[in-house]
């Protein structure tokens, strides 16, 4: 893991230094003109051509420098592939800053001002010289705004860097996590909402009679009966009048009613479940998913990193510790 973490750390300071700063001794050097435009893009992020051309200039001065201060010929340029190089690293810089942005990192004025102040090319007898800065700003094309933007990128990177250096993960942890990425298991799970119980409740004749011959009733009823009505159009059902219906309608107003009976019948159903699934009945599981309309499967991939049953999540604590102990009846 510490060698992960170095070099997660090298290619942080790698983008750091060889992205955002301005080789200012560079002032002067005659390289590719620039202009506006891009040359591609990262996740929407744009590589303009001046930043492409600008890091392309600061390349080839830095081979130039090993070839006793000539100019590279063309046919160098190629053989070298300095133009591929330059690309290569714009498009890592652009998405380690998109990574530091998706992450809100950010720069304030003053850390900007003082990041600005401690650069040494802007320094005179090492203190900041405002002239220096200015100078050296327009000698290289490049704007107070624009430089102050590319001083941001650093700085977000920089906090990234820190992040991803203080992260430690053991050996051990990477090789649970490369494990359990594309591993399956195969679950039973049976599913309901509670409130579709009801229509399992029972309704004794003489409560349900006693209920309908109210007068006191009547117009709750038809006003249920309405919504029924209602309810039956809109899916272009064929509508059953007010008197066959009124019976039915008493009963699931009075299943309904009847909360404590829904909680204890949900509560001894969700134990006939855990039961079958203990004991490895599957014949139990789907025998109750048909007689209760449950929403059973006995054989559904569940994937360990995505740890969901349609619009259920389930406790990864809880899985995994599962699987750990093999106790696979419980899933």
């Amino acid at each position: 893991m510490k060698n992960l973490s170095n070099k997660i750390s090298s290619f942080a300071v790698s983008l750091i230094l060889g992205a955002i700063i301005i080789a200012f001794v560079l002032t002067g050097y005659q390289g590719f003109q620039s202009n506006t435009g891009e040359v591609g893009s990262v996740d929407g992020t744009p590589i303009t051509s001046q930043e492409f051309n600008r890091r392309l200039n600061q390349e080839l001065a830095r081979f130039s420098q090993f070839n006793k201060g000539k100019s590279l010929t063309q046919k160098q340029i190629r053989d070298f592939r300095i133009r591929e190089r330059v690309m290569d690293g714009l498009v890592k810089q652009k998405m380690f800053l998109n990574y530091a942005t998706k992450l809100h990192f950010s720069a304030g004025k003053l850390a900007i001002k003082e990041e600005i102040k401690d650069l040494p090319y802007f320094q005179t007898n090492e203190k900041f010289d405002v002239n220096k800065y200015k100078l050296l700003l327009r000698n290289n094309r490049v704007s107070p705004k624009e430089f102050e933007e590319q001083i941001i990128d650093q700085i977000k990177t920089q906090k990234l860097a820190q992040l991803l250096d203080s992260v430690t993960v053991s050996q051990a942890q990477i090789l649970e996590m490369l494990k359990y990425e594309k591993s399956e298991l195969k679950v039973s799970y049976a599913q309901f909402a509670k409130e579709d119980m009801v229509k399992n409740l029972p309704v004794s004749k003489s409560e349900l009679s006693k209920f309908v011959n109210d007068k006191t009733n009547e117009e709750m009823l038809k006003s249920l009966y309405k919504t029924y009505e209602a309810t039956a159009k809109a899916k272009k059902e064929k509508v059953v009048s007010f008197n066959k219906k009124k019976e039915e309608l008493a009963r699931e107003h009075l299943q309904r009613l009847n909360r404590d009976e829904l909680t204890k019948f949900n509560n001894e159903l969700a134990e006939q479940i855990k039961s079958a699934m203990k004991n490895g009945k599957t014949s139990k599981l789907k025998s109750l998913g048909k007689k209760y309309n449950l929403d059973v499967e006995t054989k559904h991939s569940l994937n360990l990193n995505k740890l969901a049953i349609k619009s259920v999540d389930l406790s990864q604590d809880k899985v995994l510790e599962l699987v750990k102990a093999k106790d696979t009846k419980n899933l």
